[in-house]
């Protein structure tokens, strides 16, 4: 699912990958459904804990313009363009989500899921 990354991203422990590859782990504090106030579509809102802001701004520094993977226990959810530098614990994924698909990523997410962001590059990425 092609989808927008918006707002901001709180990300925490680096993890090398593949060379040149970076992995995240995200601390989720809460995931919600909810429809975006520009177009009225289904989101999944996104905070991150306090802790995990400070490698957001780093992460993101680094990622501009490029495309990264989010990932709930290895499964890909998402695969944004990071678009600028973020600074928030908020994050929005949206595209080709139904109010009923947005509810369920939110719970999800919420269930404690090892929830990784990482910028491989496309060819490389097999889950």
């Amino acid at each position: 699912m092609k989808a927008k990354l918006l707002i901001g991203l709180g990300l925490a422990l680096a993890m090398p990958s593949v060379a040149g590859a970076e992995t995240i782990q995200l601390h989720i504090q809460e995931a919600v459904p909810a429809l975006d106030q520009r177009d009225g579509r289904p989101i999944v809102k996104i905070t991150f804990t306090p802790a995990s802001s400070t490698h957001a701004a780093m992460f993101s520094a680094r990622n501009i313009g490029k495309q990264i993977h989010l990932r709930a226990d290895g499964k890909l959810l998402s695969s944004p363009y990071v678009l600028n530098h973020m600074e928030t614990r908020t994050i929005q994924i949206s595209g080709g989500l139904t109010m009923e698909s947005a509810l369920a990523l939110a719970r999800l997410l919420m269930m404690g899921v090892n929830f990784t962001v990482d910028n491989e590059p496309v060819a490389d990425v097999h889950q």
